[in-house]
């Protein structure tokens, strides 16, 4: 019984920590937002240059990695609210990374032991498995983002600090739902990579083993 906890125990943190190194390479590759402002001509929009928006966008990213920016600095006016809502996304961000502390170390043991073991073909039937969830949500995601954006504030904010006002957080137009959507998709797309390298190494054992 407990051999059956430890190793159901393995596998999920081995999943989560998957979807969490996942999220913290996409917040932190600010390429994305470069390109997306001059996909979107964001300047024109919001009324800053690019290097302007950059540098907001790297402030901002700055108080939400690190403990002990207890301030944002931006160009850009923010409200109270808006302030307040920036607190919360940065608890979420300091939740993620303790989390995957703790599960990536638990999957990099979990790894290792099937690894000394020569048992990684044992990713491969799981990945497959797996491979199917982040497929199905980006297909229901491409199809109706607004609603499961909205439904994602409303499950993991305790407020409605999330919901600005272009006048008093033009934030909003820097960051817009698209932006998060391209975010989203480049999440899905690095864990269906992390589980087509497993399947890989783990099809390799197989051949190697025959």
């Amino acid at each position: 019984m407990i051999e059956r906890v430890k190793t159901v125990g393995q596998w999920l943190s081995l999943y989560l920590a998957i979807v969490s190194f996942s999220i913290i390479v996409v917040i932190n590759s600010t390429f994305i937002y470069k390109i997306f402002i001059r996909q979107s001509h964001l300047n024109k929009i919001v009324g800053l240059n690019q290097s302007e928006l950059m540098s907001d966008y790297n402030n901002l990213l700055d108080y939400f990695n690190y403990p002990w920016i207890n301030k944002v600095k931006m160009i850009l006016p923010s409200s109270y609210n808006g302030m307040q809502h920036y607190h919360d996304v940065k608890q979420l961000v300091q939740f993620n990374y303790g989390c995957f502390l703790i599960l990536g170390f638990i999957a990099i043991m979990f790894i290792c032991q099937l690894t000394k073991q020569k048992e990684l073909w044992k990713l491969v039937r799981p990945f497959q498995m797996a491979i199917t969830v982040p497929f199905l949500s980006v297909f229901l995601l491409f199809f109706n983002f607004d609603h499961y954006f909205i439904l994602f504030h409303e499950l993991v904010f305790r407020n409605n600090d999330w919901i600005f006002n272009p006048k008093l957080d033009p934030i909003i137009l820097a960051l817009p739902e698209n932006f998060f959507m391209i975010c989203f998709l480049m999440v899905f797309c690095l864990i269906e990579m992390f589980f087509l390298v497993g399947i890989y190494f783990g099809k390799r054992e197989i051949k190697r083993s025959k």
